[in-house]
């Protein structure tokens, strides 16, 4: 069996999960930019998904919340993701002091991260479509994108 590695930077991703958890400006200035796919890694997009339902029910970012959240969703995890996703919960106040004040140069990192994994997103599924002969499908991922 053959695996894919694929080199991810973690600081970025770790980045804007953080602040999506502990800042409410950064959340609602970057969250309609984001979708789970555009995160690489499964914890990332456990989190995002966690942090999208909370800002549709209460339109804030969860912050402490996060814990409970965890608490409650964590049977539902692959071990490995609870744990690096515990991980991320216990270490959040240290990191999020640090990055909330200055939200305005994340949200432009956010935005530009954003804007790269839309970018390869699409070239990565218009190309499986290709090479698996479906043109209409590669076509209709290239009208249906979303410039971030």
């Amino acid at each position: 069996m053959a695996f894919d590695r694929t080199r991810v930077s973690m600081d970025i991703e770790k980045t804007i999960i953080t602040l999506f958890i502990a800042s409410d400006d950064f959340l609602k200035q970057c969250i309609a930019s984001a979708k789970p796919e555009y995160f690489e890694s499964p914890w990332s997009q456990t989190l995002f998904k966690w942090i999208s339902e909370h800002f549709e029910i209460y339109g804030d970012a969860p912050k402490e919340r996060i814990q409970d959240i965890f608490n409650a969703k964590a049977l539902e995890l692959p071990q490995e993701d609870a744990t690096i996703i515990e991980a991320v919960c216990q270490n959040l106040s240290e990191l999020s002091d640090k990055l909330t004040n200055n939200v305005g140069f994340y949200v432009d990192r956010a935005t530009t991260y954003f804007r790269n994994r839309s970018l390869s997103v699409l070239a990565k599924n218009m190309q499986m479509s290709i090479d698996n002969g479906h043109y209409d499908a590669a076509e209709k991922y290239l009208v249906d994108f979303r410039k971030v």
